[in-house]
């Protein structure tokens, strides 16, 4: 009886297990097959975008397009990751959903891939030309038109007799883009300062400038009989005290570039006696407030005004280049006068906008320009200014090649020094699509052989490193940095949430442009002083699925309570399609990283750097795609090391490795293994009393090495190296 009444379900659970074999098991097997033809239309399309971007294809159709392209990069990326999971099950579930979404993004590739193939309607852009893509001269360095009375007001100051009421001190302050370094540059070469001073130095107050080596690049300069290297073998307190000893004794100009805060001043202020001797100081900043500062009684400020119609219209045509006895006729000079109305007195604005027009010769061309500028402006936001508009239409003429990296650059907080090693490191993780040309390989690095152009145009700042000539670092003027972010955020590319401002949590939200989170593929956060205020991120995580985001960076202005790894922790439960991860600076969150983080699994470079932790998970395993991971992280106050897992041997695909500069492992017994690492090129921080010494040989593609040891240490490292025979193809071995 009880077999008779259970054969209808066992014959039922047959048919269900032979509906499932034939039709969700067996088709599973056709994945591998699937995922190659996704391949060849991935590749299809995007050399079809790129085309499309190098002939003007309109932004939406673009934006699908590269939309699509990241779908169907992280499908065959989650079908990459099938091939190293141990468990059957888990395995199957990933190739099932790897087939429903190949099945969905068919139509999609379709569509984009016809949309791409169409060819872009005329727009009231400016017209193309066949002349190569044109220069944006920043202001010239010895060109101070309209700066005369300027120069002569400040030359007076300076060499004003020393007494009781004379000022020690100058200021220009202005706000960015009206010429305050290049001002100071005149003033500098001026005959009578040349012959009133017995020595000079120039010094740029660059973000993460420490004291000691603001103080000795100072005193190399009004010291010639010392030389860089004795200045650099004495303490902090020995070089402050000799600078200002030679200030005091001898007539000397200091000229301090781009002075940002009061910490900033008082950090080095010791160095400069201020009321005494015959020395004097020379200071730009964008803020008089912070020129009170320095010294509120004796103090002579200038103010730097906006250049009027005239000034204006000069300094117009020593950009364009066109010789007074040439002059223009009528129309153009009349087209010229109307674009600098636009430009408001500003010397940024008008060398921008005398780059677009040294280009091109004839009238028709400049009313296009003027014309398509004020088209622009009768669709202005509220707050946008002149500048902006005039910034807008030197990013129209950029060559397309250049766009997305200079947009890349707006995801960094106002004022940030980028190495060009990071920005290569970000840039080749990205894979930008647009234009499809893989960038330089490594050991051909720059970064600066993209961003040259950029450079030499004034777009993009940089800071040199003196003796070399090398470039240290780059960074943006704010002006510019706020047209990256309005550009990306109207192309799609990144968003910018600051949480910094007073605003209520949904307006900051509305007015970073984020409507749709799910959709989002870079985002930048720059937290505020208040933990609190970080519930914003909350709207971002109501979205109902997984969210697309690709790039996550956080950065914090500055520490404050309460903020801990919880909540991250639940961000990073939402994106599991994260590429980049970048939690820098973050010096005040509490507790451990959550062991979420193992389960993006999809993640190519992780950053902690100098972000506060106390321990860092065994999931940390799980990534086995990511090639750069900097761990040089802060500790807390009440642990002096992070805890590090011994688990970095099972990220094969490392290629840049920074470990903390103080950490200890999970069992104080054993120490970290790097013999699986056969493509790590740069290993820092490596210490042989945490480290396996012998690891060392199994890392065959190392180009550099950074140890931390003593004296006894480093002999000891290298009679182990020679003894073990352990070589490297890219390290010099003396």
């Amino acid at each position: 009886m009880i077999v008779a009444s259970i054969a209808p379900v066992l014959s039922a659970l047959k048919t269900l297990l032979q509906y499932l074999l034939t039709a969700e098991v067996i088709p599973l097997f056709e994945v591998k097959v699937q995922v190659a033809a996704l391949r060849r239309q991935f590749e299809d399309l995007r050399s079809s975008l790129s085309r499309a971007v190098l002939e003007g294809q309109n932004k939406p159709v673009v934006s699908k397009a590269m939309r699509v392209l990241y779908d169907c990069e992280d499908i065959i990326d989650t079908y990459k990751v099938r091939r190293r999971l141990r468990n059957p099950l888990l395995r199957l579930k990933i190739l099932h959903e790897v087939a429903n979404r190949i099945a969905e993004i068919r139509p999609m590739l379709a569509e984009a891939a016809q949309a791409c193939s169409v060819p872009p309607q005329s727009s009231p852009s400016l017209p193309s030309s066949s002349s190569p893509p044109p220069s944006f001269p920043d202001i010239l360095p010895n060109v101070c038109i309209g700066r005369e009375d300027s120069v002569e007001e400040i030359v007076r100051a300076l060499l004003e007799k020393p007494s009781s009421a004379s000022s020690h001190v100058v200021s220009i302050f202005g706000i960015a883009g009206l010429g305050k370094t290049t001002l100071a540059k005149r003033v500098l070469s001026h005959p009578q300062v040349r012959s009133g001073f017995q020595r000079f130095a120039w010094a740029c107050m660059s973000r993460g400038t420490t004291t000691r080596d603001l103080a000795a690049e100072i005193l190399c300069s009004v010291s010639p009989d010392l030389t860089a290297e004795e200045v650099h073998g004495m303490e902090e307190k020995v070089i402050i005290d000799r600078l200002r000893e030679v200030q005091l004794n001898t007539r000397c100009l200091v000229v301090l570039v781009d002075l940002r805060s009061e910490a900033d001043w008082d950090r080095i202020s010791r160095a400069f006696p201020l009321r005494e001797g015959p020395s004097r100081l020379l200071v730009t900043t964008r803020n008089r407030t912070l020129s009170l500062h320095i010294d509120p009684i004796r103090l002579h400020d200038h103010w730097l005004r906006f250049l009027y119609e005239e000034e204006s219209f000069d300094l117009l045509m020593r950009i364009i280049n066109r010789p007074e006895t040439e002059g223009l006729d009528t129309g153009m000079e009349d087209s010229a006068r109307k674009l600098l109305k636009l430009c408001g007195g500003l010397p940024l604005a008008i060398s921008t906008i005398g780059g677009i027009l040294s280009r091109r010769s004839t009238l028709t061309d400049w009313e296009d320009v003027r014309k398509n500028i004020g088209q622009t402006l009768r669709h202005l936001n509220e707050g946008r200014t002149l500048c902006k508009v005039v910034l807008d239409q030197c990013y129209d003429e950029l060559d397309p090649k250049l766009k997305p990296l200079l947009l890349y650059l707006g995801l960094f907080p106002q004022g940030a020094e980028i190495t060009g090693k990071q920005l290569f490191h970000l840039w080749t993780t990205e894979k930008f699509y647009l234009p499809h040309k893989k960038l330089p390989n490594e050991g051909k690095l720059d970064s600066t052989l993209k961003l040259k152009p950029l450079v030499d145009s004034g777009i993009v700042q940089v800071e040199e490193d003196k003796p070399t000539k090398r470039i240290k670092s780059y960074r943006l003027n704010n002006f510019i940095r706020e047209l990256c972010i309005l550009k990306a955020r109207e192309e799609d590319l990144l968003h910018v949430l600051d949480l910094r401002s007073s605003k209520e949590p949904v307006k900051v939200i509305a007015s970073s442009g984020l409507k749709d989170c799910s959709k989002i593929q870079r985002l930048s956060v720059l937290l505020g002083r208040d933990a609190k205020r970080d519930s914003c991120l909350g709207n971002i995580l109501k979205a109902k699925r997984a969210l697309d985001l690709r790039t996550l960076f956080l950065f914090e202005e500055k520490p404050c309570e309460g903020r801990n790894w919880k909540q991250m922790g639940k961000l990073f439960k939402k994106c599991k399609h994260l590429r980049v991860l970048m939690i820098e600076g973050l010096e005040s969150v509490e507790g451990s990283v959550p062991g979420s983080i193992g389960d993006l699994f999809q993640l190519r470079y992780l950053s902690f750097k100098n972000t506060q932790v106390e321990c860092l998970p065994q999931s940390l395993r799980n990534l086995v795609s990511v090639k750069t991971l900097d761990l040089r992280v802060r500790c807390t106050p009440t642990s002096p090391a992070v805890i590090l897992p011994d688990v970095l041997q099972k990220m094969k695909r490392l290629k840049h490795l920074y470990l903390p500069r103080h950490f200890t492992t999970t069992d104080d017994k054993r120490k970290l293994r790097f013999y699986h690492l056969k493509n790590l090129r740069n290993l820092k921080n490596f210490t042989s009393s945490k480290c396996k010494e012998s690891d060392l040989a199994e890392l065959t593609s190392l180009r550099k090495l950074t140890v931390i040891c003593s004296v006894e240490e480093l002999d000891w490292f290298s009679s182990f190296a020679r003894d073990r025979k352990i070589t490297f193809k890219h390290i010099p071995s003396h």
